[in-house]
């Protein structure tokens, strides 16, 4: 038979229905090494029982708020310059109309579009050149580009709203 932790702190504290009393001093009886450790229990209830309450300053609430008002009015330092950012927003634009571009140029294609059938030959025909590794990386970059710049935004929105 096992007694719990909360059945014996609510022991030393007298907060047991009889029955648990009956339960909890069976339980010392047959385990008399726990009578110690009851005992120390007790005492440490005791000591915590005597010593007062420390009660917060007055100013605590201010003092908490004053600090946490300085650290939300720090400032964001923008993830890139200005010039970078206006180099990568063109080139995200850039390859976003490409894409859309191709995009619209590949489904007029499977409608039997002729017109456009000769401008997707010779667009396949220029990517064919092209080695397949630097069109990812070209690709990856300018998705890279556009990721940094929404970001980069949208951290300098977030600032200007904080300072304001």
């Amino acid at each position: 038979m096992n007694i719990d932790e909360l059945l014996l702190w609510k022991y030393i504290d007298g907060k047991c229905s009889p029955s648990e009393i009956l339960e909890v001093e069976l339980y010392l009886k047959a385990h008399p090494e726990k009578q110690l450790e009851l005992d120390s229990r007790k005492a440490f209830d005791a000591l915590m029982t005597e010593q007062p309450l420390e009660v917060p300053s007055l100013r605590f609430v201010q003092n908490v708020m004053e600090k946490s008002g300085a650290l939300a009015r720090t400032t964001i330092e923008p993830l890139m310059s200005a010039r970078a950012r206006w180099a990568f927003g063109t080139l995200a634009i850039l390859f976003a109309v490409l894409y859309l571009l191709t995009a619209y140029l590949l489904g007029s294609s499977m409608l039997g579009n002729t017109a456009v059938l000769n401008l997707v030959s010779s667009l396949q025909q220029f990517t064919s050149v092209m080695n397949s590794q630097i069109v990812v990386i070209v690709a990856t970059t300018s998705l890279a580009g556009c990721l940094f710049f929404g970001l980069d935004f949208y951290l300098n929105r977030k600032n200007k709203f904080h300072t304001n």
